[in-house]
């Protein structure tokens, strides 16, 4: 400290240990700030995460007694409970009889060579 009080020249070692100490504490006060907003952030999403899980807990015994008790022409029925959930109303648009299942993959690579081939034949 006395080495910092010869280099300013007037101040005191006492003035410099204040302005350590009043930095130190408004370091410490900032980072408390941060921990309470990471922490308040942090139990937020806990938040929200469980009650996503307990929405899925309700859903999930409603989604089994459907498909148990359902009559196979209960199909939209179906369609439209899954339709709120992710990717299940995929799944009920592909059980949907009448309806051919198409890959969109395949048919690019059909339509691919056939532009070609009808080219080199004019």
């Amino acid at each position: 400290m006395r080495k910092l009080a010869g280099k300013t020249g007037d101040k005191t070692v006492s003035k410099l240990m204040k302005k350590a100490a009043k930095k130190e504490q408004k370091r410490d006060k900032k980072k408390l700030k941060k921990e309470k907003k990471r922490l308040k952030k942090a139990k937020k999403k806990d938040k929200k995460e469980e009650k996503k899980r307990l929405k899925q807990l309700e859903q999930a015994p409603e989604k089994k007694r459907k498909g148990r008790d359902a009559e196979p022409n209960s199909v939209s029925s179906e369609s439209d409970s899954a339709g709120s959930s992710s990717g299940g109303d995929c799944v009920a648009m592909a059980e949907e009889p009448g309806k051919e299942k198409v890959d969109p993959a395949d048919s690019m690579r059909q339509e691919i060579p056939s532009s070609p081939d009808s080219s080199d034949s004019e």
